[in-house]
Formats: C-alpha cells, sequence, structure tokens
C-alpha cells in the first residue's frame, strides 16, 4: 500500500491543509516539490514529511516551528478494516486521560511572565513532547502504510532533541538583551513555540491558526519586567541533570554555572507587602469578587481546573511564596482579609506545612482534612465560581 491509496481517515489526518480547495491544493503542492529547505520542513504536502530538524542551518522561526511542532504530532488510531477507532475503544484511554491531565496541570502551573522558567518546567515540556510523540509511533502501527510508519518514527527521533536544541537558538538570540529582559523574552519565544502543541495535543483545543497565536502572545507578553523586578527560583533557564534526562542548556545566562540542587523544604517567613512585584500594576483583590478557588497553587495539582491565564495574576505579596500564579478572587490573603481564615494558608499568604502533602514538590496536594476544610469554608461564606473560571475544585 501507498500513501496515495491509504484509507480516507487516514488520509484526512496526514493532510496538513483538509479546507484547502483542491485547484489551489494542487497548485501549492507543485510549489512544494521545488527545492528549498523550507518547503521540505515547514510546509511538507503530507504531515508524516514534517522536518522537526533543527540543525539544518535554518534560523528559527518561532512561529512557523510552533505550528510545525503542532502539526507533526497529528495522528489517529484505526481498526482493522482502516477505519477511524472511536476514542472510546482506544484500549490505552485511560493512561492517556491520567498523563493528560497531569501534562495540562504542570502547562499552567509555569509562571511564563513571572519569572524564568526551571530545569523541573524544562524536564516536564520534554516528556510532554515524549508523551505525545510516542503514541503518534503506537498509533502508526494500525495504519499499514510502510511510508507513513517510517516517516512518523523519523518525526519521532527527531521530537526528542528539538527542543534542546531550541533552547540553545532562543538563548542565542537574546544574550545581548538587558539582563531583566534576557528571560522574558526567552519565555516569550519557548510559549510562542510550544502553545500550538499544548493546545491541541495536550488541551484538547482546536488547531491554533497563525494569527490566534500571534495574538496570544501578545496579549500574555503585553508588559515586561522591569529593571528592578526580583526573579526567584532557579536562574534563567539553568538546568542541571535529572534523571533519565540529558542536562537541558544553561540558557539567557550562559556564562553562569549550573544551579545547585534544591534545599530541602522551609515554610517560608511571612513576607512584607513591599516585596510584591512591582511590573504588573497590583489588582484590588480586597475590593473585588472573592470566589471560589481553583488555581494549583491554592488548591493543589489533584482538583485543580485547568485555567488559561484570561486574566492578570495576582501580584500580592504572597505570590512569590507559593510555587505557581493565582488570580485575584482566590487570594490567600483576601481570604483573610474578608472572613479571617483561609484553609491550607498561614496568614502570611505561605501555604501551611501541616495542611499539604509535598508542599515543596510541584505544586503539592491538598491532605483530605484541608479539603473538607475548604468545602466548608466555600458553603458557609456562600463562594461563586469565578467567570474566568472553567469549573470547580471542590
Amino acid at each position: 500500500m501507498t500513501p496515495d491509496s491509504m484509507p480516507k481517515a487516514l488520509w484526512n489526518a496526514m493532510d496538513p491543509r483538509p479546507n484547502m480547495p483542491l485547484d489551489k491544493k494542487a497548485k501549492f503542492n507543485n510549489n512544494l516539490s521545488k527545492p528549498g529547505i523550507a518547503n521540505d520542513q515547514l510546509h511538507p504536502a503530507f504531515i508524516f514529511t514534517y522536518s522537526l530538524d533543527l540543525h539544518s542551518g535554518t534560523a528559527l522561526d518561532v512561529y512557523a516551528r510552533a505550528h510545525a511542532l503542532a502539526a507533526a504530532a497529528r495522528s489517529i488510531q484505526l481498526d482493522a478494516d482502516g477505519h477511524l477507532l472511536s476514542p472510546k475503544k482506544d484500549p490505552s484511554r485511560f493512561t492517556n486521560r491520567s498523563e493528560l491531565r497531569e501534562h495540562a496541570g504542570y502547562w499552567h502551573k509555569i509562571g511564563w511572565i513571572f519569572s524564568p522558567i526551571t530545569y523541573q518546567d524544562i524536564n516536564a515540556i520534554k516528556e510532554a513532547i515524549e508523551f505525545v510523540y510516542s503514541r503518534c509511533v503506537q498509533r502508526s502501527e494500525t495504519y499499514h502504510v510502510k511510508a507513513i510508519q517510517n516517516g512518523v518514527k523519523r518525526i519521532y527521533k527527531e521530537s526528542q532533541s528539538f527542543f534542546d536544541t531550541a533552547l540553545h537558538l532562543i538563548a542565542d538570540s537574546h544574550q545581548y538583551e538587558p539582563a531583566h529582559l534576557q528571560w522574558w523574552k526567552g519565555n516569550k519565544d519557548i510559549y510562542t513555540l510550544l502553545y500550538p502543541f499544548y493546545s491541541e495535543h495536550i488541551l484538547g483545543q482546536s488547531a491554533i491558526t497563525a494569527d490566534a497565536l500571534k495574538a496570544e502572545v501578545s496579549r500574555l507578553f503585553a508588559v515586561p519586567p522591569m529593571a528592578s523586578y526580583p526573579t526567584h527560583g532557579p536562574l534563567a533557564y539553568h538546568s542541571s541533570p535529572v534523571a533519565t534526562h540529558q542536562a537541558a542548556p544553561a540558557l539567557l545566562a550562559p556564562q553562569l554555572a549550573a544551579p545547585p540542587p534544591l534545599p530541602p523544604y522551609v515554610a517560608p517567613a511571612p513576607a512584607p507587602a513591599a516585596a510584591a512585584p512591582n511590573f504588573l500594576p497590583c489588582l484590588p483583590g480586597l475590593k473585588t469578587f472573592i470566589g471560589r478557588p481553583c488555581s494549583m497553587a491554592i488548591v493543589g495539582m489533584d482538583v485543580a481546573v485547568a485555567l488559561p491565564i484570561a486574566r492578570p495574576a495576582c501580584c500580592c505579596a504572597a505570590a512569590p511564596l507559593l510555587p505557581g500564579p493565582h488570580r485575584v478572587w482566590e487570594c490567600p490573603l483576601s481570604y483573610f482579609a474578608r472572613f479571617g481564615s483561609c484553609p491550607g494558608f498561614l496568614p502570611s499568604g505561605a501555604r501551611d506545612p501541616a495542611a499539604w502533602i509535598t508542599p515543596a514538590a510541584n505544586t503539592g496536594n491538598l491532605l483530605p482534612a484541608a479539603k473538607a476544610a475548604w468545602r466548608a469554608f466555600i458553603a458557609a461564606h456562600h463562594l461563586e465560581r469565578s467567570n474566568d473560571a472553567l469549573g470547580d475544585a471542590f
């Protein structure tokens, strides 16, 4: 069997331009047959002919590569007759669902506009890419089209070094920027590179168009940090060796050594209000709507609701004490100010170690008693869901 005689469902999955009129598609594909690295890598006739190889001498176009990373990961599962297999009949659907939830949770945890991404973030991103592309290889076994199977396996191998190479190229492109902009512009490029991939394959949304991607990046990275903004956590894009992963590149500050391992968790001391970040206008949490919590920084990873950053994150004095961003309407300091308490938190806004399981590991999870306390707290104060929340954590 050849790509010309592949099953209809497979053809539709492998066609990167399914909605293009046939006459325009014929002309477009004819132009692709002309020599040129860009043609071969960024605009192939079929998805299985994409290339994620960044060692070809071409400059890194993060917008073009972002769409390539997302498109090359599109795959389906076929049955023995070549028909599309329903997700409900996928034998690995429960495992996939659990892993997708974990990867989605970590994506929303990353503080893109607040501080440099850490080496833990880098490894989590690489694991998400590995998960999606290894699933492509597994599904390709049902295609019974050798050319496609070989193409998918090649793309999988290229995906294993894609992100590390992209990080090096991004670091090089910003090495002469002012120090306070290096990590911020680097985060912006990395977010641009990954957003279509995560949106489509991890968060389960529709494919992102070029205009939608530019609008999303412009929205999130609208305000650059001021030079005085204090970074916290590991230095910008440095990485230290982590099990089963090669060390990610020391990005944006390549002249500095990699950071030492993270110290054991110690409950942070209360931070004065003056320590709040000053690059975003703080939103008045005490004089506005206070609702049900749902961010992972507040309720933990296991019950959090995936929440796109639809509003600026709260930049209160507690923000540097938490492992990820939270919203104004779920700020611990706001709960304390209005109700006199906040389940799982100290008056400083820091997490109460007695209420959390592994409070310093990723975002941690609340103990059962703390979850019960939240349910009682929500009921007692008649807290309602924010319009920005996609669901309820409790």
